[in-house]
């Protein structure tokens, strides 16, 4: 990671994105915004991109 950089500080799990959209698709109804927004600000990038599916299905 580049130090300063937007991964800095921040972990991966391999979670592809085909099955984070998998499981926003299962959740969306079921996560609140707070909750939403806990894994918005989560170090794990999975899980903000995650979230990010889960906003997009909630708002569209």
């Amino acid at each position: 990671m580049i130090p300063g950089g937007y991964g800095e500080g921040g972990s991966a799990t391999g979670v592809s994105v085909p099955e984070q959209r998998g499981v926003a698709a299962r959740y969306w109804r079921d996560l609140s915004l707070a909750d939403t927004a806990k894994l918005l600000d989560s170090s794990v990038h999975e899980e903000r991109l995650t979230a990010l599916f889960i906003l997009v299905r909630k708002f569209t």
